[in-house]
């Protein structure tokens, strides 16, 4: 084993110091933290986590004296050394955002007042009257982390927290000193003295960074606590109305707290990074997406598409109705303005669809939110088999072949762009499909939307009313040529030329049946062709391309 002298440890740390300084961790919401944490510690799995940002002396000895700065509505308690140091423009920032979402929130959209603690949780400083309290820390030091955050290992890349912890439903903000992050076990660590005292603790050398743009938040400190603030004072709104002490966790915390800070500081735009959760999982529930974040989508939709004041009710709903999920909310919502819900996720879900490039087919009036075009491209189903469930809170998006939808219950749409302009054709019957299959043979490409919010019935699908079809149309190598519904008192397809003649007769078993490739270049050259269930009755048209 090798053994370093003291000046050799001493020039090592230097080196960990100077690899770790300069990198830079992505921004994350410790109120969304905390969430997750406090879920675990609430079931059976969970084991405590060890402490990261490590210190031992008491949480007081950090700092010396504690300031504060009172406006209307808050009380700002900082200190300007030790490792919680901040500046005073940083303070003072911050007292103008912390005012500004006040006037948003409680002033012009009326939402119920948040109620501070009395006493601050960090600097344990007595909060004056009806003042709301805000403290500006490092937050991966915070005071008993596993009360604020759920857990001793810090929040590494948090600029924010909105701490409930009391049972009366007092909240408090913190807001991050300056938006550096500990790196967990490669932290350097630093002395402070006070009082004769040395106290070790891990110091924050990670920059928090705005990866949609490309810069940090500790140089641009200020757009950091615009975010921050509008983001985190969201939080203490909706505490209000449904506080931490029901357990009704729902993922509509963070997804509108995200929502809100893109209508808030639109210039920002962290939350576009989040949006990749939700564009690769269509098909899954929507309120069971990965990351909380990702839903904000459905609130810029329904706040710039349907009402400004709605996200109101839904938190008047909650703190109302104790253990409701957020689909039943937004559905009785949208049903109570005299809207058919699943009809409204539809047209969310189509718009959603033009994400990325695709936005450029849209007037941008249409566009869910301004900045959609910067937005990832939500995935696509490519399987020609594709058939989507009926699960309830979910949209699919299908490209190319048309879909089986025979048994879908929910809303469909059919997308088809030319010259880079895009039309829609809402799917009303399963009878208009051949209409739009034959119509798609024309357009550059077409792209199928179905969703489902839980409301919808079927689309109609007797088998008298609905029409044999064939699929996909134009068919194009790499895919089987299927047939479907099929009538059961038949037994083949029959195949004819444009003259009418007969190429050949396919025999059916199933009420669909597909042909391979290997068959159809076989047996049928490029060009438009007939088909008919049995020996007689009307054909209708299919065409093949090579």
């Amino acid at each position: 084993m090798r053994f370093f002298s003291a000046r050799q440890l001493i020039f090592l740390a230097a080196l960990l110091s100077f690899a770790v300084e300069g990198f830079a961790i992505e921004r994350t919401c410790g109120t969304w933290r905390a969430l997750q944490n406090i879920q675990e510690l609430r079931s059976s799995s969970y084991s405590a986590r060890t402490a990261t940002a490590a210190r031992d002396c008491d949480d007081s000895d950090y700092y010396s004296e504690v300031l504060q700065k009172k406006t209307t509505h808050f009380q700002i308690f900082y200190t300007l050394d030790g490792p919680h140091k901040t500046t005073a423009p940083f303070v003072d920032t911050l007292s103008i955002y912390l005012e500004k979402a006040w006037n948003a929130y409680v002033e012009q959209m009326k939402y119920k007042a948040p109620v501070g603690r009395d006493t601050s949780h960090h600097f344990q400083q007595k909060v004056e009257g009806s003042l709301y309290p805000v403290e500006v820390i490092d937050i991966d030091l915070v005071r008993a982390p596993i009360a604020v955050l759920g857990s001793a290992s810090g929040c590494n890349g948090c600029m924010g927290v909105t701490f409930s912890g009391k049972p009366d439903n007092s909240t408090q903000l913190f807001i991050d000193n300056d938006f550096y992050a500990t790196a967990g076990a490669r932290d350097p660590k630093e002395m402070y003295s006070k009082d004769g005292k040395n106290c070790a603790y891990s110091k924050a050398t990670l920059a928090i960074e705005n990866v949609q743009h490309d810069y940090t938040y500790t140089k641009n400190w200020a757009k950091g606590i615009k975010v921050t603030t509008f983001h985190e004072f969201y939080h203490a709104i909706q505490l209000q109305y449904l506080p931490l002490s029901k357990r009704n966790f729902t993922f509509w915390y963070e997804s509108s707290a995200a929502g809100i800070e893109e209508v808030m500081a639109p210039e920002i735009d962290d939350y576009i990074r989040y949006i990749s959760y939700p564009a690769s999982f269509a098909g899954k529930p929507f309120d069971q997406i990965t990351d909380d974040y990702g839903g904000s989508v459905l609130f810029l939709y329904l706040y710039n598409h349907i009402d400004k004041r709605f996200d109101k009710s839904i938190w008047e709903t909650f703190a109302k109705k104790d253990g409701m999920d957020f689909k039943e909310n937004l559905q009785n919502y949208l049903k109570g303005n005299g809207l058919e819900g699943d009809s409204v996720f539809h047209d969310f879900a189509i718009r959603l669809s033009f994400s990325g490039q695709r936005a450029n087919a849209l007037d941008s009036a249409q566009w869910i939110n301004p900045d959609e075009s910067l937005w990832p491209r939500f995935s696509y189903s490519y399987d020609v088999n594709f058939i989507p469930d009926t699960t309830d809170f979910t949209y699919y998006f299908h490209s190319g072949s048309t879909p089986d939808i025979s048994n879908f219950s929910g809303k469909t749409s059919a997308i088809l762009y030319k010259n880079n302009r895009a039309k829609v054709f809402p799917i009303h019957s399963l009878k208009a499909i051949d209409s739009i299959a034959i119509q798609s043979s024309l357009a550059d490409s077409t792209i199928w939307v179905m969703s489902r919010l839980g409301e919808a019935a079927p689309i109609p699908n007797k088998k008298d009313e609905v029409a044999l079809r064939a699929f996909p149309t134009p068919w194009r190598s790499g895919n089987p040529l299927c047939f479907s519904p099929l009538p059961q008192n038949k037994e083949f397809i029959e195949i004819r030329n444009r003259r009418g003649d007969l190429i050949f007769r396919e025999p059916y078993q199933e009420e669909t049946h597909c042909i391979d490739e290997a068959t159809i270049k076989e047996k049928l050259a490029p060009g438009v062709y007939r088909y008919r269930a049995g020996a007689n009755g009307k054909t209708k048209d299919f065409i093949i391309i090579y």
